[in-house]
């Protein structure tokens, strides 16, 4: 039985590993927000809890937010926060999320006793495949035909945007040796794949443990390539992590095997489910749905969707839902379909 590729996108979970560091964060806002950087005791950078509650209580999660404290020499400190929102395709509407977050944030800072008001700094990181710059709100509304006099009743701020799709590897390459320079290149060029393995070495450069696996794994997923390709991709590169860089594919590649293991055990456990249903439906045709879920294994909701599919009388229609809502992480073979086609034809007699 053969399986439908998974789709992937690994960029966000990249960019929260890779800007959840300290070290990473700091350096980002060295390189890319030094007037923001210049302000601020970057030893102070503490990671905050992303979640975020509206009134309604439904739960938001901002990427990655820090706390920091403004440079001083007062006794007092005076704080405020750093909102990381990563993109990996345009999308209209950013300055609506992030405005969205920064309110949440404020009206957190609003509930706690004795806590001032911090202000909060989005920043926004870009690494999709075609140029973009996001709107403000006013730039949202700016074709209404009473912009002017609703401009100034609008919400108005500014983002710290970087594109790094933009940014030339000859300068990424310029950035200290640490896991900040392998975090931007990698998603630098995450749309240009050849040059991946151009720059590989300067990529894997200097890292090791989590931050190697985090590179490594985002890089395998973007090249849609194997532990074992990449292995042999690096075999005659020299560079001093080299020894790392290859104990973590042959992890990968382990870890790969048996996902696939686990995977293979349960698409063959719904396999056997569906048959199950099918021939359990065509031996017992009175029985009702509850009975049959729990005879099956199966989801009552899809018991149910079965049985309402079996009543239409349409073998195609049965089939469809069968693989769409049954099996849709499956891509079955000719023989595999005739079987379950042969399954059908033997239940829907009964029902009509």
């Amino acid at each position: 039985m053969s399986r439908k590729k998974e789709v992937f996108q690994p960029d966000d979970r990249f960019f929260k590993q890779a800007m959840g560091d300290r070290a990473v964060a700091r350096r980002y806002l060295q390189h890319f927000c030094p007037d923001i950087a210049a302000l601020a005791d970057l030893e102070s950078l503490e990671l905050q809890d992303g979640n975020l509650l509206r009134p309604n209580l439904k739960l938001f999660r901002a990427d990655v937010v820090y706390r920091c404290r403004f440079k001083s020499e007062e006794r007092s400190h005076f704080y405020f926060s750093l909102l990381f929102e990563h993109k990996s395709e345009p999308d209209e509407h950013t300055a609506i999320q992030v405005g969205l977050y920064i309110m949440l944030i404020l009206r957190q800072m609003s509930l706690r006793d004795k806590q001032k008001l911090e202000p909060v700094i989005p920043l926004v990181f870009y690494n999709g495949k075609s140029d973009w710059q996001p709107k403000s709100i006013p730039e949202l509304f700016a074709e209404s035909p009473y912009f002017d006099q609703i401009k100034p009743y609008l919400p108005d701020f500014r983002f710290l945007f970087t594109n790094i799709s933009k940014v030339a590897p000859e300068e990424l390459l310029k950035l200290e040796l640490s896991y900040f320079r392998s975090a931007m290149l990698s998603m630098g060029l995450r749309h240009r794949p050849q040059l991946i393995l151009q720059y590989i070495t300067a990529i894997l450069e200097g890292i090791k443990g989590e931050r190697m696996e985090a590179v490594m794994t985002f890089t395998l997923a973007v090249m849609e390539r194997s532990p074992a390709q990449f292995m042999e991709a690096l075999e005659n590169l020299t560079f001093t992590t080299k020894p790392e860089a290859m104990s973590t594919l042959e992890m990968l590649k382990e870890e790969g095997r048996q996902e696939g293991r686990h995977k293979g055990r349960q698409e063959g456990r719904q396999w056997e489910r569906v048959l199950h249903l099918l021939k359990t439906a065509a031996k017992f045709p009175q029985m009702e749905a509850p009975e049959l879920a729990e005879f099956t294994d199966l989801p009552l909701t899809a018991i149910q969707g079965f049985q309402q599919q079996l009543s239409s009388g349409n073998p195609e229609a049965v089939m469809q839902y069968l693989e769409k809502e049954l099996l849709g992480h499956m891509t079955l073979e000719a023989e595999e379909r005739y079987t379950l086609k042969q399954a059908v034809a033997a239940v829907l007699p009964l029902r009509q």
